[in-house]
């Protein structure tokens, strides 16, 4: 039996692209490239430690900079990965600010062992936060989390990043089915346009377009 697979950040961004670029993002996760080296590996790692381990200190990013810009790098890939994570970590430091209550919480780095994909009308949906967000709320426990994106050409707009996090939102509430999830610390985060957006409190009209984007992904997967 065929199965139908996205990452949610190409799902977000093809919820607002054209119809050429629907096209283009249905073919590549039908057809992924056989060995996809994962970029900005320094970044998204660096990025995590600033909300879990420094507590939305900068200081530390700044550090890892400067270090980066210094180092010496034994293959090409090495240097490629360093240079593009320099950028992008420079971009996180001047223009990402986070509310600094954010910090009293717990916040953790998720656990891909634990990855579970979301169903979408017969979609599979891989989600992957970078960082699960809990503590209490009024004496209640919640759960939240932080998923990242990180590309120069393909950015994510407001709207774009209100899907993810619509995605992230239902994610949270199928896998931790116990917690009570709370859509403003279901955050989005695109770095190289520094938009940060939570989950909308129209989930249910964002989730019916979701829905039938998915619907529309499956009847052209096997077209392309």
């Amino acid at each position: 039996m065929k199965q139908i697979k996205i990452s949610v950040n190409k799902l977000g961004e093809y919820m607002t692209a054209d119809p050429s670029r629907r096209k283009r993002i249905i073919a590549d996760q039908k057809k992924p490239k056989r060995f996809i080296v994962q970029r900005y590996s320094i970044a998204r790692r660096a990025i995590a430690d600033y909300f879990v381990y420094h507590r939305g200190d900068k200081k530390e990013i700044e550090r890892l900079i400067q270090s980066l810009i210094y180092e010496k790098y034994d293959t090409d890939f090495k240097k490629s990965d360093s240079i593009l994570s320099i950028e992008a970590l420079s971009i996180f430091k001047k223009n990402v600010t986070f509310d600094k209550s954010l910090f009293n919480f717990d916040l953790e780095k998720f656990r891909s062992f634990e990855s579970k994909r979301l169903d979408v009308s017969g979609v599979s949906v891989s989600i992957r936060p970078e960082v699960i967000i809990s503590g209490k709320m009024r004496g209640k426990p919640f759960i939240g989390a932080i998923k990242m994106h990180f590309s120069k050409t393909n950015q994510l707009d407001k709207e774009a990043g209100s899907f993810i996090s619509t995605l992230l939102y239902q994610y949270l509430i199928e896998t931790y089915p116990e917690m009570k999830v709370r859509p403003e610390f279901c955050f989005s985060l695109d770095v190289f346009s520094s938009t940060v957006i939570t989950a909308p409190k129209n989930f249910a009209r964002k989730w019916m377009q979701i829905t039938d984007a998915c619907e529309e992904i499956k009847i052209r997967w096997d077209y392309l």
